[in-house]
């Protein structure tokens, strides 16, 4: 399993796309090591982890998704996931509003007038007891009923997604509602943000990137740019810049033998002194003291990856 270029970085690889008719999918995949960026989507997404531990943004929230959690993201909210621990696995499932009805309408929340998975983002092994139990098992009948295709599977999934958001609805007080960061402008500025993330990301490796740079790409001033990013994401320039370079260090450290050296280079620093420095403090660890304590992690990551990507879904 090679290592990714900037332009083929994904944190796993979708099987398929929707059907017109049925849009919905499901599939196991590996989460990336140390960060996988902000994002959003037109269609919602349920995470189950399998395996290991992730941290996830949502909206705003962050939260720490340990194995056999389940975390549920509306469609068009921002999210990412920061950092995960080697060899973590997920089970993914997709579908778009109008699974249920052209307008989305019956996925609303009376109350909120958001998507009723709204009011709990995360569903805990530990703590959820009941409603937990259930919310697997809906979600794993899902994935059994859409890996074997028997007749009226389609008819089985969306009746289990039905349940599974009046499991929401009924019995999930709606003072937990977290109300996702939206507006009427919302698509705009997700697509706004979008164009300045794929900028970091297709600059990060150059040492002299710069502030005025990303603000003019986006045609915004560098206080007004600071502003928007710091409100959107949490994050400074910096620190996400910090971070998407870290990010690719780290990838290099786990599946190569480059030296640490070039991987700084690599990887946008102008020096080797401010990547090991930079690099403690979002990982805790210098770069070769990572390198060997994630060795045989990475290991179990590569053989369950290639399984993964061999399955027949």
């Amino acid at each position: 399993m090679g290592v990714h270029t900037k332009s083929e970085q994904k944190p796993w690889q979708e099987k398929e796309s929707f059907a017109y008719s049925f849009p919905y999918r499901s599939w196991d995949s590996m989460m990336p090591l140390f960060t996988f960026p902000l994002h959003w989507h037109e269609y919602h997404e349920i995470l189950y982890v399998l395996k290991g531990k992730t941290y996830a943004s949502l909206a705003g929230e962050t939260y720490e998704v340990s194995e056999g959690d389940i975390i549920t993201i509306n469609d068009s909210v921002l999210h990412g996931f920061f950092p995960s621990s080697p060899g973590t696995s997920v089970r993914i499932f997709q579908f778009e509003s109008k699974i249920f009805n052209e307008s989305g309408f019956e996925l609303q929340d009376g109350v909120h007038g958001e998507p009723v998975f709204a009011r709990k983002p995360l569903l805990s092994a530990k703590k959820d007891g009941i409603l937990y139990k259930k919310a697997v098992s809906l979600i794993m009948d899902m994935f059994g009923e859409y890996n074997r295709r028997d007749a009226g599977f389609r008819l089985s999934i969306k009746s289990k997604l039905y349940e599974f958001a009046l499991m929401f609805l009924r019995e999930m007080p709606s003072e937990q509602f977290i109300k996702p960061n939206r507006n009427k402008n919302t698509k705009y500025v997700n697509e706004r943000l979008e164009q300045i993330l794929s900028f970091i990301f297709k600059n990060f490796d150059k040492p002299n990137i710069t502030l005025d740079d990303a603000a003019g790409e986006a045609a915004l001033s560098k206080f007004h740019f600071t502003r928007f990013l710091k409100g959107q994401t949490g994050h400074s320039f910096h620190s996400y810049l910090s971070m998407v370079r870290i990010s690719h260090a780290v990838e290099y450290l786990v599946k190569t033998d480059t030296s640490v050296t070039d991987i700084a280079y690599q990887s946008g620093f102008s020096s080797l002194k401010t990547f090991n420095r930079v690099f403690k403090t979002y990982t805790g660890k210098n770069p070769s003291q990572y390198r060997y304590e994630a060795s045989a992690g990475v290991e179990t990551t590569k053989n369950r990856a290639h399984q993964v990507n061999n399955s027949n879904f």
